[in-house]
């Protein structure tokens, strides 16, 4: 029988028109996209994750747990692939919340494997690195990072946080439970499979769809007394509209845990919230909160000036 489409999953995020050319077949990629390739968007289909903004995401739980010193797990910061999305997410969060990015809390493994990290985090540890928490770019890098910590004396999350992204059913045997932002695999392979059809019998065009995390707390985070949360404007999202109408609800879901009771109140009531380009940002230590849609409307609560303002 003649291949009629193929699902990738998991492959390169640098592609070239020339050689996905030799497939001659519809394809899609599930898990990952053509981020750094030369693919035009008619040329392939995707299904995957935001990943920069998902490890913006995770940095953020760290922080908003009062964490300031916080490192990061990855293959390579430069491997043109999902290790250099997280990472800028990773970067950015650190300067959204006014943190130094430091070259020695950067632990890079060269791989994705499970001992690969657990070396890469003995080093660090052994030459002195200084943090209170982790954020490692995939589960099993975590688990392997959790091992090393554990033989240098950290408890985890006592001495040491540690959150991932991918929610393998092995991180929940653990312990402590790995915290992680856990991909929705099932409907990922549904969605995929969805396209291909769609593709294979002429009923649609290419497509890439965008799909949330949930985030699965575990036991390997805890909450630092005593830090407060300083004023900064930051955007959730800058995805495009297909994207965001399926993951906008999620996303102010998430805002709305940071923001103060009676904001987040006049926020639900806010129809024009739910659009394209959201971003919200957090109280500061005088319970000022802000949040901004597509750059123009903006809603504040200050408390400082003993009232509620709407602009």
């Amino acid at each position: 029988k003649r291949l009629r489409g193929l699902m990738l999953l998991g492959g390169r995020s640098d592609y070239t028109p020339a050689e996905v050319a030799l497939l001659n077949v519809p394809f899609v990629c599930c898990s990952y996209s053509n981020h750094y390739g030369t693919l035009r968007d008619e040329m392939y289909s995707s299904v995957s994750i935001e990943d920069e903004e998902e490890a913006y995401r995770a940095v953020m739980e760290l922080y908003r747990r009062g964490h300031r010193r916080i490192a990061a797990l990855v293959s390579r910061p430069d491997d043109r692939s999902i290790s250099q999305l997280r990472y800028q997410g990773y970067a950015r969060a650190l300067a959204d919340c006014g943190l130094p990015l430091e070259e020695g809390l950067v632990l890079c493994a060269g791989s994705y494997d499970i001992r690969d990290a657990y070396d890469a985090a003995r080093r660090a540890l052994n030459a002195g690195a200084d943090f209170t928490a982790l954020f490692a770019i995939a589960d099993n890098m975590a688990i392997g990072a959790m091992r090393a910590l554990h033989e240098t004396g950290r408890r985890i999350p006592e001495d040491c946080s540690v959150i991932a992204i991918d929610g393998l059913t092995v991180s929940e045997y653990i312990h402590p439970v790995l915290a992680t932002l856990c991909q929705p695999m099932e409907e990922m392979g549904r969605c995929s499979v969805e396209i291909l059809l769609d593709l294979v019998e002429g009923r649609g065009t290419q497509r890439h769809e965008t799909l949330p995390t949930a985030l699965r707390e575990g036991a390997s985070m805890r909450q630092i007394e005593g830090q407060v949360m300083p004023c900064s404007w930051r955007r959730i999202s800058t995805r495009p509209r297909r994207s965001m109408e399926k993951s906008c609800g999620n996303q102010i879901q998430y805002a709305m845990a940071l923001l103060p009771s009676s904001v987040a109140e006049l926020l639900r009531h806010k129809e024009d919230l739910h659009g394209v380009g959201v971003g919200l940002a957090v109280q500061d230590q005088r319970g000022v909160a802000h949040a901004v849609r597509g750059g123009t409307v903006r809603a504040a609560a200050e408390h400082r000036a003993g009232g509620l303002e709407v602009q």
